[in-house]
């Protein structure tokens, strides 16, 4: 096959120019859709249609992990929450999450903290984190326990302590838990995760004397 034919100069250059940009573009990624940005989204920017299904939503999966079953103030001790969604339709609801600490008896909530999903850090009383997973997606977050403030339950007290400076040293369990709500705010249902155990909480190292 020849070359194109070109009646002009001012044609060939024309054409060569325009070939060249459309080359610009060639091997970048193409941006995301909409869709997708809302699946990496935690918490998204218009309140309108967050809930997509409420009998979806509560199937969600929810499940809370640590490594660390000694927990002390000096140190960075994290909890690791894993969602599965393995429905076969996208979730996407506006939650208000808590992670509450059990009386490991009688499995009654003692303390909670308000959790932002978006940074894994306490949230504002009157703040909607918003998850959204596609059909058969999980999603992990990992929440840094001194970046919370936990409140009493016993005296409605608000989140404004760190959790060594308000629990007592002892043994205790901890849950995640996620209330779900409609655009009027109401609340459509209640997802748990498991309990992890938290061997105890010092506010200082252990200092045990040595016999002389």
């Amino acid at each position: 096959m020849g070359a194109p034919f070109f009646k002009s100069v001012m044609d060939r250059i024309a054409f060569f120019a325009l070939l060249a940009l459309a080359c610009v573009g060639c091997g970048q990624p193409s941006a995301p859709i909409d869709t997708q940005k809302a699946a990496d989204t935690w918490r998204y920017p218009t309140p309108d249609g967050v809930l997509s299904d409420a009998e979806t939503a509560r199937q969600l999966g929810v499940s809370l992990l640590t490594h660390y079953p000694v927990w002390r103030s000096e140190l960075a001790v994290t909890v690791d929450v894993h969602f599965q969604n393995d429905t076969s339709s996208f979730v996407y609801a506006r939650t208000i999450p808590r992670l509450f600490v059990y009386d490991k008896t009688a499995r009654v909530p003692l303390f909670y903290s308000m959790v932002d999903l978006a940074f894994g850090e306490s949230a504002s009383e009157h703040l909607y984190s918003v998850i959204s997973l596609p059909a058969g997606a999980s999603k992990d977050l990992t929440i840094s326990i001194r970046d919370l403030k936990f409140g009493d339950v016993s005296v409605k007290s608000a989140p404004d302590r760190l959790i060594y400076d308000l629990v007592p040293t002892g043994a205790y369990q901890m849950r995640f838990e996620m209330e779900l709500y409609n655009d009027q705010g109401e609340v459509i249902g209640t997802i748990l995760s498991n309990f992890i155990e938290m061997t105890t909480i010092f506010t200082s190292p252990e200092a045990i004397p040595v016999k002389p």
